[in-house]
């Protein structure tokens, strides 16, 4: 949410610098400072860097306490608008030293919010409790804006029940001429809030509201961004790209640019995509190119995001070098699993057709028709060659039956018939 709302910021803009030109120096200078500064404020929402240009020519014409208020203070609206929070607490903080009194309310309320973006909470807590002090007593129009300050410091803080308390109390305080103006932002501070506590569901349902009342196109672009997020952590990384081309073509602005190439580096990591994770940090290191006006503060957010894509890029790398060596190496073992079996098998079937071969042989040795039994003669026989004629003969028959009944008749009648009698014992 923006809690300082650019239309309501112009229009107090040329107020004070109404101001600042009766209390001009010079005529001339007064007139240089007048064309630069109604020149920056017209373009603040159509060309945020040539609003930056003109503000700081501005900024080089002040001369009076009232003029060097109005373009520090500007200068520190255009930064807080490209999201270099740093520099816009610095610029703020120098204007706050021009500042008269009810100045400083106004500006106190928007160093709080930067202080908030910055993560320092608690100079963001002093800041709008004091000014939260002031405006209540005075039930000033824009008593709103605190309380959703303080209501996004409890959400970040993890304060939900707190947080929506406050979110409550600004919006019943926000005058009915203001609510078209404001609803959108409060409708996409509340969605971050339930997308830091872990309810991205009810953070999509309100991003999706306030787009339907913001009007200024870096907002809107801002919230394709945050849209997009939340589809890519669903793994909806169709519809993520669809709201990415929205934010594209609402904006391009440094910090949309670089959310949408740390949000497409993450789907691309997820998805194992290295080709074109590795597309996306040579993106972002052409984007970061010649960046060197940047603050160091507000340049560490761009290094926090050049890190994690590198990060990716290098693990991803490794993981596929990894599964490269993997690979080859099983290829490797199925190959020679291949040839192992192979030649078992081919060493198996030599082996049967081996041993079939032996058998075939075999049986042509011992079939009856080729078996020849030595006749033998009654002189020659002896006790040892009927043993061993019995042998050969209980072999024969307990591998093959052999010969016919008939045959088998004759051999033991030849044996009966012989003079051998068995020894008497």
């Amino acid at each position: 949410m923006n809690l300082f709302n650019p239309k309501l910021t112009i229009a107090l803009l040329f107020c004070i610098v109404k101001g600042a030109f009766c209390q001009s120096i010079t005529p001339n200078g007064q007139k240089s400072f007048n064309f630069f500064y109604v020149k920056a404020t017209s373009q603040l929402q159509v060309d945020i860097n040539k609003a930056e240009i003109n503000a700081f020519k501005a900024d080089f014409e002040a001369k009076s306490k009232a003029q060097k208020y109005s373009s520090k203070y500007l200068l520190g609206n255009i930064f807080h608008f490209k999201k270099e929070y740093h520099k816009s607490c610095t610029l703020y903080e120098e204007a706050l030293k021009y500042a008269n009194k009810s100045q400083q309310i106004s500006l106190k309320n928007n160093l709080a919010y930067s202080y908030f973006l910055v993560n320092k909470t608690r100079q963001a807590l002093l800041f709008a409790k004091e000014v939260l002090h002031e405006r209540v007593k005075s039930k000033h129009q824009y008593l709103y804006l605190v309380y959703g300050i303080i209501a996004k410091v409890h959400a970040k803080q993890g304060k939900l029940d707190s947080a929506k308390h406050y979110f409550s109390k600004a919006i019943k305080a926000i005058p009915a001429s203001h609510k078209d103006k404001v609803v959108g932002g409060f409708l996409a501070a509340q969605a971050d809030m339930y997308a830091q506590n872990g309810r991205p569901d009810l953070a999509e349902n309100l991003y999706k509201k306030s787009l339907k009342h913001e009007k200024t196109p870096y907002k809107k672009a801002e919230t394709f961004v945050k849209l997009a997020v939340a589809h890519a952590k669903t793994n909806r990384y169709h519809q993520a790209q669809q709201y990415i081309a929205l934010a594209q073509n609402e904006s391009s602005e440094l910090n949309i640019k670089a959310q949408i190439l740390k949000l497409e580096s993450d789907m691309y990591y997820k998805q194992g995509n290295y080709a074109q994770l590795e597309q996306s940090y040579n993106n972002f290191k052409v984007l970061m190119n010649g960046r060197g006006n940047l603050l160091g503060a507000d340049r560490s957010q761009y290094y926090a995001i050049d890190e994690q894509i590198y990060h990716q890029v290098e693990v991803l790398k490794n993981k596929l070098a990894h599964k490269e060596d993997t690979t080859t190496t099983m290829n490797w073992w199925w190959q020679l699993g291949l040839w192992s079996l192979t030649l078992s098998i081919a060493g198996t079937m030599a082996l049967l057709a081996w041993h079939k071969t032996t058998e075939q042989a075999t049986e042509v040795e011992t079939t009856p028709d080729n078996l020849v039994l030595a006749t033998p003669t009654k002189k020659d026989i002896k006790a040892s060659d009927l043993k061993y004629s019995l042998k050969i003969s209980h072999k024969a028959t307990k591998v093959r039956t052999i010969g016919t009944k008939s045959d088998n008749e004759e051999v033991f009648a030849f044996l009966r018939n012989s003079r051998y009698r068995p020894p008497k014992t």
